[in-house]
């Protein structure tokens, strides 16, 4: 059953399911590609391909030539053109919110905890990954957000990159897939006419403000951020009120 002919039936969740798989496989390879491109140019370069584990390279590689297939099969195979065409929509709204918010999605990657080894559990991925939906409200920019997190995640590895660096990377796109599934984003996009409707939403030339519906998503995440920070300024100055209240009464004559 093609993608566009989504209706919710359980054939049609296992069909998104698998186009989930193939759109954020294929987004956060190349997004990383597109990183270390423009890395590799730079005079203090971050990142480079030689850095690169081979299973990486070739993943990267394979994800690249399978775009190139999927863009020319628009006249034979409309599933396959159309995940190039999702992840193409991803590159441009998506990347937008990555270089406006790169240090938003920092601090939701350092409330991960992720360890030396860079290991974090799933249940903690859940807990972050849950603030870019605010009150729970599921929308194309939150799902977008959601990825392009996967992203940001990618890149941080990559660049502290240690051993298992390549099974590491397959374990970001599961979390993101496991997500999308058992917080029932999928459903969602069952019920709005199936990934198709993304590729709609932001490749209306009507919609105005297409890239502003990923930005107030990420504002969310910042929000957050400001709401801790102003918590623990709220306790600091407690803590310190009833210290000098204490030091007042034990040095009242």
């Amino acid at each position: 059953m093609a993608e566009h002919e989504c209706n919710g039936s359980s054939d049609d969740l296992v069909q998104l399911t698998k186009t989930a798989e193939n759109i954020v496989r294929c987004f956060i390879y190349r997004m990383l590609e597109k990183v270390i491109n423009k890395s590799s140019c730079e005079e203090n370069f971050r990142l480079h391909f030689s850095l690169l584990p081979e299973p990486v390279l070739c993943e990267i590689r394979a994800v690249k030539e399978y775009l190139r297939k999927c863009e020319s099969s628009y006249s034979t195979e409309k599933d396959s053109w159309f995940i190039h065409k999702a992840v193409q929509i991803l590159e441009e709204q998506g990347g937008i919110a990555i270089q406006k918010y790169h240090h938003a999605f920092l601090s939701l990657i350092n409330q991960l905890q992720i360890t030396d080894e860079y290991n974090f559990a799933y249940t903690q991925f859940v807990e972050v990954a849950k603030k870019l939906f605010e009150n729970d409200n599921i929308a194309w920019s939150h799902i977008v957000s959601l990825i392009c997190f996967g992203v940001e995640i990618s890149v941080y590895i990559v660049e502290h990159g240690k051993v298992g660096l390549a099974s590491f990377l397959k374990k970001i796109c599961s979390f993101i897939v496991d997500f999308i599934v058992k917080e029932e984003i999928l459903q969602w996009i069952a019920q709005h006419g199936g990934w198709i409707k993304m590729i709609d939403f932001f490749d209306d030339p009507n919609c105005q403000f297409r890239t502003n519906h990923i930005l107030a998503a990420m504002a969310i995440s910042e929000l957050t951020n400001i709401e801790v920070w102003l918590q623990r300024f709220f306790v600091a100055s407690l803590v310190s009120g009833i210290i000098v209240i204490a030091w007042r009464k034990w040095h009242q004559p």
